[in-house]
């Protein structure tokens, strides 16, 4: 969808129309709300499409109707495990699984460390990172109060 001072794309016609009507109001794509509503229209638009079908509870339906599925499979995954956990194959298991988690987190990082390290350089990463690792070791900051102020230095300073 189209408008005089920028575009919307996304898979869902409505969730276009989410993401278009907040830009003519505001007319900036930069204001931190907008980017904000902007990421959860293109991240999860279920529930906007769902309450402009339906008002609020079109919204928590749709919002249901997504998490449910993921989280009774879970639950379920989880009464097996519990209910088996002394059993020595699933012992085995939770043991095999963390390696590949470890490894999984380290392909993570790296893909999140190369992207940024192309986009804005070996310094700001740096500074960036050895700030929040003593902000969490001397200081015992929290994560999310690091991850925040991360996000808050990268928006105003090198976006």
């Amino acid at each position: 969808m189209l408008a005089k001072r920028g575009m919307v794309a996304t898979a869902q016609q409505l969730a276009a129309q989410a993401g278009l009507d907040i830009l003519k109001k505001s007319g900036s794509a930069i204001d931190a709300p907008i980017a904000t509503a902007a990421s959860l229209i293109v991240l999860e638009p279920t529930s906007n499409i769902g309450y402009e079908v339906g008002g609020l509870p079109g919204s928590i339906v749709a919002l249901l109707a997504t998490v449910s599925p993921s989280l009774i499979l879970l639950i379920v995954l989880l009464r097996l495990l519990f209910r088996f956990e002394d059993s020595p194959k699933v012992k085995w298991l939770t043991l095999l699984i963390r390696p590949i988690i470890v490894v999984m987190l380290g392909m993570m990082a790296w893909d999140f460390f190369s992207t940024s390290q192309a986009e804005s350089g070996w310094l700001p990463m740096i500074l960036i990172g050895a700030a929040s690792f003593v902000l969490m070791q001397r200081f015992r900051l929290h994560p999310a109060f690091v991850i925040a102020g991360a996000l808050l230095i990268g928006g105003l300073f090198m976006g």
